[in-house]
């Protein structure tokens, strides 16, 4: 125990048999002695992690001066407003468009599809791209990755059919060079 700590404790001990000496003279003796006060202990800290209390979760004193029917309208209020604003929100999206879900999905699906790609796993990349292209069958991005995962597959003749169809669609795409090499490789293998 700490020096300081020692003596607050001697302190209190001391004033509470001072304050219990002179009120034993003044008090009956059926009542108990008074509790001297003793210091409390500091609360611990709180937890960052700790969640902030809501205040309209607290107990409310119900005001007695009110109607009944004043006090159920008052507590029904935020759930109207909020009925409301739910409401409103649910009303403004509405259903998508068939347009909107076919670019989602298409997003969804060459995206998904482009990270198979990169991680290498060819036969996951093909199904993705596959899938993609059913939404937009004539995107120049998804034919030419669906050639690149079909050629590490090993299936050169599907591959050089999409390279050929991706370089119809943009002969001066991003990927022409790299399709136009792909073709020239194939067809230099085959003729041997």
């Amino acid at each position: 125990m700490s020096h300081t700590g020692a003596k607050l404790i001697l302190l209190v001990s001391l004033g509470s048999l001072f304050c219990r000496g002179q009120s034993s003279s003044t008090a009956s003796p059926t009542s108990p002695p008074p509790l001297a006060s003793e210091p409390s202990a500091p609360l611990p800290p709180s937890s960052p992690d700790m969640p902030i209390p809501n205040p309209a979760t607290f107990p409310k004193h119900e005001d007695g001066t009110k109607s009944s029917t004043k006090r159920v309208v008052e507590r029904l209020t935020p759930l109207c407003v909020d009925w409301m604003f739910h409401s409103c929100l649910f009303t403004g999206n509405g259903d998508l468009s068939p347009t909107d879900e076919t670019e989602r999905e298409f997003t969804k699906n060459f995206e998904v599809g482009e990270t198979y790609l990169q991680g290498k796993n060819y036969k996951a990349a093909e199904s993705r791209f596959r899938e993609a292209l059913q939404y937009k069958p004539d995107h120049p991005g998804a034919t030419y990755k669906l050639a690149v995962s079909v050629d590490k597959l090993g299936k050169t003749d599907e591959a050089m059919a999409l390279y050929d169809k991706y370089l119809k669609m943009l002969p001066s795409g991003p990927y022409a060079d790299q399709a136009r090499k792909a073709l020239r490789k194939k067809t230099a293998s085959a003729s041997r």
